[in-house]
């Protein structure tokens, strides 16, 4: 593609007008179409690995010790927590053996109805913030076998632990749905039918078989020296002003601080919004305070994620990505450069002061990672 004439046509390139931000027409002009969202979901999405940066909210996040990450809506906690699943998938993180990530919207309703409809909603805040928390911790439990079951079925173990697990979830008409996904190396494609299921065998975690299973877990995990991860991502829907669903956030919570507290073999993170924050109830909030992260995006950071987007949806359209030049483009020198040969360096103000286009961009049009 043909570099446009900064010096000829500075003007036409860039227009900011605070505080509508940027007029994306005229980006338009000069570098050609750009890929629609529709376009966009096709070819390069917000979990390429390409196209994600090693913040060091992510580093901290990924550590064992940490449990909670909170961030507001578009700060990437949803990218963040699947670049850590395809790195344990992948066998690249040496803290984990297997993992999975659930939707914090598939049992947050699901939840919130069972107390509701069993005439549990006039006791105290307390008890039933350890309702929500007992629930939670099944479904978490739950979750960790179903990782290494679909660990399991991925690298062909057919062990006594894998076994034992597997007997455990064909006891349970429920889950039979999950284990012929398996069989045939694949995932269950309907998460709302997975859900009921999960819900349904969280009941029978106190049985002989439930037992057996859990020992052969803690025996994988033991003998690999690593942790299962369950990980359980940020809601969507929710209402912090309805107290119910606050209780049962909070207690989902809990459920990940003491699951963690029962030993190294399963090992729960959250995301959540930082929106929620405020409105929450930590049973025991010094315990959980360093095992908490929150997510800070620095002036570096978006510098270079936006010179990674530029040339993933500008320049290429979502498809065939120079991923030699994605890697340099994390160095927030060269993702500088990068971007002040496609836009002019300068721009003027309604008042007629010069700012340097990328600093007064980024402060003035407040842009989350997502947008």
């Amino acid at each position: 593609m043909a570099e446009p004439d900064l010096v000829h046509h500075p003007a036409q390139w860039l227009t900011i007008r605070y505080p509508k931000g940027l007029e994306f027409d005229e980006i338009q002009t000069y570098v050609g179409p750009v890929a629609t969202e529709e376009e966009q979901a096709g070819a390069v999405g917000q979990r390429d690995p390409d196209l994600f940066l090693l913040t060091e909210s992510y580093l901290t996040f990924v550590q064992r010790s940490k449990l909670l990450a909170f961030g507001r809506r578009g700060t990437g906690k949803t990218a963040m927590v699947f670049q850590l699943l395809d790195e344990v998938r992948s066998g690249r993180h040496p803290d984990y053996l297997c993992g999975t990530v659930i939707s914090q919207d598939q049992y947050l309703q699901r939840l919130v109805t069972r107390v509701a409809e069993g005439g549990l909603t006039h006791y105290s805040d307390n008890v039933l913030l350890e309702r929500f928390a007992e629930e939670w911790r099944r479904v978490l439990k739950v979750h960790a076998l179903r990782a290494v079951l679909e660990w399991a079925a991925e690298h062909q173990v057919d062990n006594r632990a894998a076994g034992r697990i597997r007997l455990f979830f064909h006891g349970h008409r429920a889950m039979r749905p999950l284990l012929d996904a398996l069989n045939r190396r694949r995932r269950p494609a309907d998460p709302a039918h997975l859900a009921e299921a999960v819900m349904a065998v969280a009941r029978d975690l106190d049985s002989e078989a439930a037992c057996a299973a859990f020992d052969a877990l803690h025996e994988l995990a033991a003998d690999n020296d690593r942790s299962i991860l369950v990980m359980a991502d940020s809601p969507d829907n929710f209402s912090w002003t309805d107290p119910l669903t606050r209780l049962a956030l909070s207690g989902l919570i809990e459920a990940a601080r003491s699951l963690y507290a029962e030993g190294p073999e399963v090992v729960p993170k959250l995301t959540l919004p930082s929106e929620l924050y405020p409105h929450l109830i930590f049973m025991n909030p010094g315990k959980s305070a360093p095992q908490t992260v929150f997510l800070l995006w620095q002036y570096h950071h978006l510098l270079t994620l936006l010179a990674k987007r530029w040339h993933a949806y500008v320049e290429c359209g979502g498809r065939h990505l120079d991923t030699t030049l994605l890697a340099g483009l994390s160095d927030v020198n060269e993702a500088t450069r990068y971007l002040y040969e496609r836009i002019p360096g300068q721009l003027t103000t309604r008042h007629g002061v010069v700012f340097p286009v990328l600093p007064y961009t980024v402060r003035h049009t407040q842009k989350k990672p997502r947008q």
